[in-house]
């Protein structure tokens, strides 16, 4: 494709911005996205070289991608990267929220300042964007998509993940109380929650554990998760908004 065909296609093509995009899970939303026509703002904190290699294999799909490497629990990050994806493509259609990274820790050790982190990753940074970004769905009438985790939408807690199970909690009302709220507006806003996923590495005793757990009998994938995002932002569920939608394989987390 000649440069003044990909200006053109640019400029016809809708918009994704996707956090934690260097991660397993962003990494497959932005290929999947990419592939089906979506330009794309790709947010990331520090790994480089993942980005970059990200913005090569995604921009064979003809799309462009502008890579965006700003701390998203600091306000003026956020506020940067809505404006440098406007900057770049002039919309913004889709916004997915897949930051939320976990730590196991025992509540005898949380400390205030392992606390905050926790909230401040998986919860403040998420309405940092949302701030930002709103006016620019509302416009476009779009698409927000947050990331919980199997489970949470019943309240279930796990043990060592006091502060991640709060924040999480704490983003399904989020998510259910903007769908009301941006719904006049024509914006949607649902939840992704994957259960088990194999972009972790585990030993063969804890992987027999978790897989005892899983109806399925083996972990999801990370293609598996993007397929839903895919599925819910690119106009088919037109209907669907406030939903907690579980990628677990039947369990439970």
């Amino acid at each position: 494709m000649e440069l003044r065909d990909m200006e053109l296609k640019s400029k016809e093509s809708k918009v994704a911005l996707v956090t934690a995009s260097s991660a397993e899970i962003g990494r497959a939303i932005v290929l999947m996205l990419s592939a089906k026509g979506y330009n794309i703002g790709a947010q990331y904190f520090s790994n480089h070289n993942a980005a970059r290699e990200l913005k090569e294999q995604a921009e064979k799909n003809g799309v462009q991608v502008k890579l965006l490497p700003y701390d998203l629990m600091n306000e003026a990050g956020a506020q940067l990267l809505v404006k440098e994806t406007i900057n770049a493509f002039g919309r913004l259609d889709i916004l997915v929220n897949t930051i939320g990274p976990s730590v196991y820790q025992d509540i005898l050790e949380v400390t205030p300042a392992d606390w905050k982190q926790m909230i401040d990753i998986n919860l403040n940074s998420v309405f940092n964007v949302i701030y930002h970004a709103k006016v620019h769905l509302i416009r476009s009438k779009g698409h927000i998509v947050t990331f919980g985790y199997a489970g949470v939408e019943l309240l279930k807690a796990r043990n060592s993940l006091t502060a991640y199970c709060a924040a999480k909690a704490g983003l399904v009302i989020l998510t259910r109380t903007l769908a009301a709220e941006l719904g006049r507006h024509g914006v949607r806003v649902n939840a992704v929650c994957p259960g088990w996923i194999d972009d972790t590495p585990h030993t063969e005793t804890r992987m027999q554990e978790i897989l005892q757990d899983i109806p399925f009998g083996r972990m999801g994938t990370v293609s598996e998760v993007a397929e839903v995002v895919a599925w819910l932002v690119d106009g088919s569920p037109a209907y669907v908004t406030g939903a907690m939608i579980p990628v677990a394989g039947g369990s439970e987390y």
